[in-house]
């Protein structure tokens, strides 16, 4: 998320009809977005409360979801096959977890669950090479 975001009762810049509330010339409150970071509604006084002490973020920060979005699909990446094993990477909504399954025909509906885990995680199939076809898929649990 883009904002533009006027903090303090000094700013003379500012989204909506008033800056943000908070600020202090002493540094001791920092402003959030509401909604577990998600309000926009084009206006700072909406948009933002105070927090003491301050509370920084930046971009590497945990997101926060909304609650309710659906999961996305996950990326698999990744993969190799050494030594016998094939371990892979696999990413998608941060924290829902993801079921991990295996089937050595396509054409069936005989899929295996190997591990569950939340995203992001890495899977490492230690048999792998016992099969002559191996196919995997990574599904999001309900």
């Amino acid at each position: 998320m883009v904002d533009f975001v006027g903090y303090g009762s000094t700013a003379s810049a500012f989204e909506g009809s008033a800056p943000a509330i908070g600020g202090s010339s002493a540094n001791t409150n920092s402003i959030i977005r509401l909604n577990a970071g998600l309000a926009d509604s084009n206006s700072n006084t909406n948009d933002f409360t105070a927090a003491a002490p301050p509370t920084p973020r930046n971009s590497a920060s945990p997101a926060n979801p909304p609650a309710g979005a659906p999961a996305v699909a996950a990326d698999i990446s990744g993969l190799s096959i050494s030594n016998g094993l094939f371990p892979f990477n696999a990413t998608g909504t941060a924290s829902s977890n993801y079921i991990v399954q295996v089937s050595t025909n396509l054409g069936t509906t005989n899929w295996v669950s190997l591990a569950t885990n939340p995203s992001p995680f890495t899977f490492t199939d230690t048999n792998a090479t016992a099969f002559t076809n191996r196919f995997y898929r990574v599904k999001l649990k309900p």
